[in-house]
């Protein structure tokens, strides 16, 4: 603990916190609040008979505002007391504060009322004016807080105040607004014009927990000037079965119209209907604002913004990445000047080596190196340019990888991808994976509905043993994302990496075909080593992964780096050229990740591990001095010979 325990009442509304004292989830007593049971210490919450776990800084905010009862607390207070002092990003806090929002909307126990210029107070339900809540038919649809009015002018507030970058000089790369047309029911069914209502409150909603100046309008203005940098608007209608959603959002400067999709949920679903929309939505704003960011600090012709967000595969719907990038290396080559043609290609290069056709890799390679040099150059204040470096080289470049994604991160903490970044290409990979777990926590916290941040964070919370806190997240991300295989396959290699092969074998068939259990899960559940040499015997890709853990947890050592010696080949060369060679011959370096975790101990204690590691690159990494977790603090004996030079 940063600070000492905090000396707290038995009730809520007459605890106080002890000075500047942080919060000990451990010592705090448990309390309710309406038809909410509180339990600080395993962070656990219960409401109606059904328990969630919340994140730990979650807890602790919650604890402090119900700790003050009718006081308000200040944003430097809840820093205090909930992060021990230390400087705490705007991105941090108000994740926290929206979803510790969501849970008082969720119950109707209380509402988080914000304060502008001073900071928040908890509001039990007996205090907060039941009066202008919107009355919907679906639970799913209450939002239980403000009108959105209030709330929308409250989240501008809270932007303004908190969230703008306004140091002299210095334009915030997420001050970018969005505003809110009503979403229209083609039908004067009254089910689908509350289902219209909810779809925007439930949007409003959704861009209140992100960086954003959000503004509700009731009409597209005459005027010149507009109304934020995007519009959106939507329309709903049914069918005999389905409602759907149609949503257009429009890049005001440039009328380029960003995203435009329909949204399909059969009538019996009708409530899953808002959270799909902005979950999507939001994802789809966040990336784009960053775009429109970039072209906003360093201007250049404005058809170049226009063309890419017309072309970014950024968005959830675009072209695909072999397309992109063939568009945006012309715009980059005619555009020598622009940072954000720079970046983007360099982006779209890294990205689509995979399409790429071996014999113009390298080619391919060579100009989105220097397209991603050039936008540096241009933008060296922005994190997000120097992640291209990373991804248009071999695997083997791990330290100068983290060395370009720190400096990133340092020159601008605010980046929104910098941290991802390091987490998935390095920490993870290397074994630090604590490391990886708290950078994909902050990261998600910039972009809480992102799919690739999402599922980075259920790998990373599985891997670590945060089950609960993977749980809950993976339920509630597959409403915003029902089609992503993606979450499953993150999920279920987290899964792997903690070596909990029953689990493993559960949750595939939950989340597959029951019909077809997967072969090689259900073998290395079931612990039977002949059956696990029978499933594994062609076994590729996480299945061959998963089958070299088992062999050598359940004793066959030598089956299972003869699996390994097959399936992580030579990835380092003698010279550059020979490494770039090995590379662009075969870009996946496979499931690095796993012989680096929980799971892999018995994989680790056999001396040949030594070669092994070595072979992918590991060895290297882990002699510059940045030891992977299983040395810094598990101590296992096979790393008085890694760190042996």
């Amino acid at each position: 603990m940063w600070g000492k325990r905090s000396e707290v009442a038995a009730g809520p509304g007459d605890q106080t916190v002890a000075g500047d004292q942080e919060i000990d989830l451990a010592q705090a007593p448990d309390f309710s609040i309406g038809r909410i049971k509180v339990q600080p210490s395993t962070r656990q919450i219960e409401l109606d008979g059904k328990y969630r776990t919340l994140e730990p800084r979650v807890m602790q905010v919650f604890v402090a505002l119900a700790q003050r009862g009718r006081q308000v607390v200040s944003r430097d207070q809840l820093a205090q007391w909930c992060w021990g002092g230390r400087i705490v990003g705007d991105d941090a806090l108000n994740r926290c504060i929206a979803k510790v929002r969501h849970l008082g909307s969720e119950s109707g126990a209380f509402e988080i009322q914000t304060i502008p210029r001073v900071g928040y107070r908890l509001a039990e339900e007996n205090e907060a004016s039941s009066a202008t809540r919107p009355k919907l038919s679906s639970p799913r649809w209450q939002l239980m807080g403000a009108p959105l009015s209030v709330l929308l002018v409250a989240t501008g507030l809270l932007y303004w105040i908190y969230g703008a970058d306004r140091t002299p000089g210095r334009r915030s790369t997420t001050a970018m607004s969005v505003a809110l047309l009503p979403f229209t029911a083609a039908s004067s069914d009254a089910e689908t014009v509350k289902l219209a209502a909810a779809t925007r409150e439930a949007l409003a909603n959704t861009l209140s927990q992100g960086a954003y100046a959000v503004s509700a309008i009731d009409r597209t203005p005459q005027s010149m000037q507009a109304p934020a940098d995007f519009i959106i608007s939507g329309q709903l209608s049914s069918a005999a079965n389905k409602f759907i959603a149609t949503v257009r959002m429009e890049e005001t400067a440039h009328h380029v119209v960003v995203f435009a999709h329909q949204f399909e949920e059969p009538r019996n679903k009708a409530d899953d209907l808002p959270d799909l929309v902005g979950g999507e939505v939001a994802s789809q704003i966040s990336e784009t604002t960053r775009l429109a960011a970039i072209d906003r600090q360093h201007p250049s012709d404005p058809t170049i913004l226009a063309s890419v967000l017309e072309a970014s595969d950024a968005g959830l719907y675009g072209s695909g990445v072999l397309h992109d990038y063939e568009r945006a290396r012309p715009l980059a080559e005619n555009n020598p000047d622009s940072a954000l043609a720079q970046l983007n290609f360099a982006y779209d290069a890294g990205f689509a080596l995979g399409e790429i056709p071996r014999e113009e890799r390298a080619e391919a390679v060579a100009a989105g190196r220097r397209a991603a040099d050039r936008a540096v150059a241009l933008a060296p204040e922005y994190g997000d340019s120097y992640a291209p470096w990373c991804l248009l080289r071999s695997q083997q470049k791990r330290v100068e990888c983290e060395d370009r994604l720190r400096t990133g991160m340092r020159i601008d903490p605010d980046s929104g991808f910098a941290g991802w970044f390091l987490a998935q290409l390095v920490l993870d990979p290397v074994g630090r994976k604590d490391e990886a777990l708290e950078l994909a926590r902050a990261s998600l916290a910039h972009d809480p509905f992102m799919p690739a941040k999402i599922a980075l964070m259920l790998r990373m919370s599985e891997a670590t043993g945060q089950t609960g806190e993977a749980d809950a997240l993976f339920w509630r991300s597959t409403r915003w994302w029902p089609d992503d295989g993606g979450l499953n396959g993150s999920r279920t290699e987290g899964i792997a990496e903690a070596g909990d092969f029953e689990r493993l074998a559960r949750f595939a068939t939950q989340t597959g075909d029951p019909k077809k259990p997967d072969p090689v899960f259900a073998a290395v559940a079931g612990k039977s080593l002949p059956g696990i040499k029978k499933a594994c015997l062609n076994a590729t890709d996480l299945d061959g992964a998963v089958c070299v853990l088992a062999l050598a947890r359940f004793g066959d050592p030598d089956a299972a780096f003869a699996m390994a010696d097959r399936l992580y080949p030579q990835r380092r060369g003698r010279t550059p050229a020979e490494e770039d060679q090995i590379w662009l011959d075969n870009l996946d370096p496979g499931y690095v990740d796993l012989l680096t975790s929980r799971a892999a101990a018995p994989l680790r204690r056999d001396p040949r591990f030594l070669g092994l590691a070595e072979r992918v690159g590991l060895l290297d990494y882990w002699r510059t001095g940045r030891l992977p977790d299983f040395c810094t603090k598990a101590h296992e004996p096979e790393c008085a010979q890694i760190a042996h030079r």
